[in-house]
C-alpha cells in the first residue's frame, strides 16, 4: 500500500467521523426542539422586527422565585 492509498484512507476516516459528529449534534439538537419537552431558560425576550425588546421575562436575582417583566418603555413589574 502506497502512501497516496494511505491518506486517501485516512481521508476517508476522518469525514466519516465528522459525519458521525454531526449527526450526533443534530440528533441532541432535534430531542431538545421537537415535540414535547422541557426548555430551561434565565431570561427570555420578545423582540420587534428591528430587533428592540419589546417584553423581557426574567427571575428575580434573589433566588426567591420571584419573576420580573419589561416592558418597552422600560418600566419593571414584579410578578409573584
Amino acid at each position: 500500500m502506497g502512501i497516496e492509498d494511505r491518506l486517501r484512507n485516512q481521508k476517508v476516516v476522518i469525514n466519516v467521523l465528522a459525519l458521525l459528529v454531526l449527526v450526533l449534534a443534530g440528533i441532541r439538537v432535534w430531542e431538545q426542539f421537537s415535540g414535547y419537552g422541557e426548555m430551561t431558560v434565565r431570561k427570555l425576550t420578545v423582540v420587534d422586527d428591528e430587533g428592540k425588546e419589546l417584553v423581557a421575562l426574567g427571575v428575580t436575582t434573589g433566588g426567591d422565585g420571584g419573576v420580573w417583566t419589561t416592558t418597552k418603555s422600560g418600566r419593571k413589574k414584579r410578578l409573584d
